[in-house]
């Protein structure tokens, strides 16, 4: 089954053991050159420890991550 990542859930990165928490979902606008991305949903989630924020795909998550209580 797919991870269920919503606002609030927590994940650790397998490889680096780092925890996350996901802050919701974006929707990329990109209209530049390269439009491929343009629309895509990325899931946002923050490093616990540094605030930082990133986004990715959901089915990036799968085998990368870990939810954790």
């Amino acid at each position: 089954g797919s991870m269920i990542l919503q606002k609030g859930v927590r994940v650790r990165h397998l490889t680096r053991g780092s925890t996350y928490t996901v802050e919701g979902t974006l929707t990329v606008q990109h209209s530049g050159g390269d439009r491929s991305l343009d629309g895509e949903v990325l899931i946002v989630y923050a490093d616990e420890t540094t605030k930082r924020c990133y986004g990715r795909p959901a089915s990036e998550f799968e085998g990368r991550f870990e939810v954790i209580e």
